[in-house]
């Protein structure tokens, strides 16, 4: 998410300057910081998020202490850019520090591209403002939803359900790039594989994706899914009964599963809302400099995969 943001300059800017990360171990102290804002990582975004694009990962540092961390990552093929993973050290904010990582980010990459990120509610004007950013009427909701409220549903006939450790990779990729419109195999091959992840693959009769579901461990009484996408709402509910199954028999602990839902997608926020009881947590406001980049297929995402990446 992108919530630290300064707008004031200070005097110490010009001890202030921001680089590329050198490498995955150089940028990898975002994640304490992002726990500490309640951003509920897992062990491992990092490494995944990284994996998309090292060149669009950014350090901040004053005096050679470092107290910002942005990433801008970058998907060449549609000319699209996002924005996560930007914090500002909490005894630094309000002296412009934020706003010096997102002009070095600004410049690497073409004026043509769309810029994206996932935006907390009352950072919205600001983006909008001094960044370019545009309301594209796509909230992100955050429901915590009870494991215990989801039913037991029954697979249909058509449908067989597969582990997704082991399922083809390139062919999620395919499918994904058909729901959110990138291909992005270098963050799929390390956000499924990752130590504690599990979820499942919905496959048709003839042998097509329909839908697959993530679930990632962020603390030892809560799991998150992420994403879950699915072909219509039967497909989704499927997996996500799948998911909560294997989370109460793998970990008796899990109580409850935090799920990021697009309000675009009408019938996943009737799912998360009204049928599953779930208590919306945290709102985000997904924007683009130029609007909603085409080739993306709300109705199909029913939990996206995190508000730092598209």
């Amino acid at each position: 998410p992108m919530e630290n943001s300064a707008l004031e300059c200070d005097s110490s800017l010009s001890k202030f300057s921001v680089r590329c990360a050198n490498s995955l171990e150089d940028f990898s102290p975002v994640f304490d910081y992002m726990v500490k804002e309640g951003w509920t990582p897992a062990v491992g975004d990092v490494e995944a998020f990284y994996a998309i694009d090292p060149s669009g990962c950014f350090v901040g540092e004053l005096d050679g202490k470092k107290i910002a961390f942005l990433s801008t990552l970058k998907y060449p093929e549609k000319k699209i850019c996002f924005d996560g993973q930007f914090v500002v050290d909490p005894a630094y904010r309000g002296k412009g520090y934020g706003r010096e990582m997102m002009h070095f980010s600004s410049k690497t990459f073409p004026d043509d591209y769309n810029r994206g990120g996932d935006a907390v509610l009352y950072m919205s004007q600001t983006y909008e403002k001094y960044w370019g950013y545009k309301d594209c009427g796509w909230l992100i909701n955050r429901y915590l939803v009870q494991v215990v409220n989801i039913p037991n549903t029954e697979v249909p006939s058509n449908i067989n359900l597969q582990p997704i450790r082991g399922f083809d990779c390139e062919e999620l990729c395919e499918y994904e790039e058909k729901v959110i419109g990138v291909h992005r195999k270098s963050f799929m091959e390390k956000w499924i594989n990752l130590p504690g992840r599990y979820g499942w693959v919905a496959v048709s009769h003839d042998q097509s994706i329909v839908g697959y579901v993530v679930c990632r461990p962020i603390e030892p009484s809560s799991h998150a899914i992420a994403p879950l996408y699915a072909n219509n709402p039967d497909i989704a509910n499927c997996l996500l009964s799948k998911a909560a199954t294997t989370a109460l028999d793998g970990n008796s602990k899990v109580l409850t599963f935090s799920v990021d839902v697009p309000t675009a997608n009408d019938q996943a926020v009737k799912l998360m809302k009204n049928e599953l009881k779930g208590s919306l947590k945290r709102v985000f406001n997904r924007m683009f400099s130029k609007g909603l980049p085409p080739n993306v297929a709300p109705n199909k995402i029913f939990c996206v995969a995190s508000t730092d990446v598209l």
